[in-house]
């Protein structure tokens, strides 16, 4: 699980672990990574230009141009800052970078020297409060312009310029990034939209600061605080929230999920839900719809149960038409009369004031709107007017205030998905290809989490631990964007990443069987290695109480 900290929190770590290390051993740590990264995606053959302010970021930035140029790049950098880091603008000027000034503000354009296959952007960091100001943010507006023409990626020393508010939110101009390289820890702006989406790619340097410590601290000292973590779940993470059946179990004991979708007016909603339930792997899919949607989920799915009855889940909302209305607000009242997961999705969204005027809090109920629902939601909730933009300016505001009100786990969906739980955490998971935002998408999303939901119910039954229901709309969200991305056959693995191909909602449906195997396989493996790993902690003397649970 990838933990993200306030910024402030990395940058107090970080300066106890520069006040102890020798001259500059943590900013040529820094700059290592920053020049590795650069050398991957350019693969030694760019041209590359070093964006330096007066920070440390900077003087990141200047280290990693000298080690570039002394690996045999070409590279030239741009000072922005009449007090660059001295010792590091020595150290490039030695290398042999070509460094020149440009001068603040660019009212003839970027200067065509600035021109090159890579950009380091060490411009500003965490240090920046508030948005930035003249004549800097009009430069970043016309450098991020530039960069776009010229087809010039850039690598983010930290977080990208602009980008520093613990929230998320962007106050003013960003130099959008194609990868990050942040130091110590991630940081919260680099997991939370909208600021994350332009950070592009993630890695994080260990320069061996006691981050720990300063979550530990930070929690101690700031209960209750606006902000304490995000989260990032793994592969692993996801994985080792799915169970494979064994030989003792059967339809119930694998969860069964009620699909309330699809209308006579929009048929497709209906199919698409069902689809992504089945393809999460549950036991029994019911589905309670009308007549058309059922001819075509049985035409298509012939195990799928078109009469009520037991389920250890529910999912009302994709498709929804006035005439269907009535027996999807009924499938979500037994839900709660029952308290087992409730998922409402599109139309059923609507259903909540209502059902808050019956129950005091929808605590086994997830909400899943995209910004403009969730603006149409909170609108309901509070009586007043919200618009998309300001949902979309800050999502986590947004979503905590639905949880606040609702007490329901908000899934505000989106090019990074945010989970918000009425526990407080919050996780991000960020969409591995631009091609899920197609009509029915999300659809399937609801029918996956619906599905995982009624699993995770029914180990509940069997013994297990109660459900973890912000983890498991996490990783449904991440088997989704995964699907996508093998569905669309986008592939990353390489110096450039080959965008893929258009997809439809049935396409990305198609593909979650196969990512839920894989997950599946992973988490074999990763049960495997802790078993082998308890065993030797057994035979190196540690005592059973110290050995990690299976």
């Amino acid at each position: 699980m990838i933990h993200a900290l306030p910024p402030e929190l990395v940058r107090e770590a970080e300066r106890l672990a520069v006040a102890a290390a020798p001259e500059d051993a943590l900013m040529l740590r820094a700059a290592r990574g920053v020049a590795d990264a650069v050398e991957h995606l350019g693969g030694g053959e760019a041209t590359v230009v070093a964006l330096a302010g007066g920070g440390d970021n900077g003087g990141d930035a200047l280290h990693a141009a000298a080690m570039l140029a002394r690996d045999g790049s070409e590279v030239r950098a741009a000072l922005l800052s009449a007090h660059p880091h001295s010792r590091a603008l020595a150290e490039a000027r030695s290398a042999g970078v070509d460094i020149r000034e440009l001068s603040l503000p660019l009212d003839e354009g970027v200067p065509t020297w600035l021109q090159g296959d890579i950009w380091i952007d060490g411009l500003t960091g965490t240090g920046l409060t508030g948005p930035l100001r003249e004549p800097l943010a009009g430069a970043v507006g016309a450098l991020g312009r530039a960069a776009r023409r010229w087809g010039t990626r850039i690598v983010a020393v930290d977080v990208p310029s602009g980008s520093c508010a613990v929230d998320g939110t962007l106050p003013g101009a960003v130099l959008r990034a194609d990868h990050t390289v942040t130091m110590g820890a991630f940081k919260t702006p680099l997991l939370l939209p909208p600021a994350a989406q332009y950070a592009g790619t993630l890695e994080v340097v260990d320069l061996g600061t006691d981050v720990g410590g300063a979550r530990r601290a930070h929690g101690a000292e700031g209960e209750g605080s606006a902000l304490v973590e995000v989260l990032r779940p793994e592969d692993v993470d996801v994985a080792l929230t799915l169970r494979a059946p064994g030989p003792f179990d059967h339809k119930y004991t694998r969860g069964v999920v009620t699909v309330a979708a699809g209308s006579d007016t929009y048929p497709g909603a209906g199919v698409l839900a069902t689809m992504g339930a089945l393809g999460a792997g549950p036991g029994m899919v019911r589905l309670e719809s009308a007549g058309r949607t059922a001819r075509i989920v049985l035409d298509r799915h012939p195990g799928v149960v078109t009469a009520p009855g037991r389920s250890q889940a529910a999912v009302v909302g994709s498709g929804l038409d006035a005439d269907i209305e009535p027996r999807a607000q009924a499938v979500a009242r037994r839900a709660l009369g029952r308290g087992i997961p409730l998922v409402l999705d599109a139309g059923a969204l609507g259903f909540v004031p209502g059902l808050l005027a019956d129950h005091d809090a929808l605590d086994h109920v997830v909400l899943t709107p995209h910004a403009g629902e969730a603006a149409t939601l909170l609108a309901h909730l509070e009586d007043r007017t919200v618009e998309r933009p300001e949902v979309e300016a800050s999502p986590l505001a947004a979503a905590r205030r639905i949880v606040e009100l609702t007490v329901a786990t908000v899934v505000l969906k989106g090019s990074v998905t945010l989970v918000v739980g009425s526990d407080g955490r919050v996780l991000s998971v960020a969409g591995d290809t631009g091609w899920t935002g197609v009509a029915g998408s999300g659809d399937v999303l609801a029918g996956v989490l619906a599905s995982l939901l009624a699993q995770r119910r029914a180990e509940e039954e069997l013994g297990g631990g109660p459900v973890d229901i912000p983890l498991t709309a996490a990783s449904a969200v991440w088997i989704h964007a995964r699907a996508a991305r093998v569905a669309a056959h986008v592939d990353t693995t390489g110096r450039v990443a080959l965008p893929g191909r258009p997809i439809q909602a049935d396409d990305l449906a198609g593909a979650v069987p196969g990512v839920v195997g894989h997950l599946l396989r992973l988490a074999g493996e990763e049960r495997l290695r802790r078993r082998r790993k308890a065993w030797e902690s057994r035979d190196q003397g540690v005592a059973p109480g110290e050995l990690p649970t299976l």
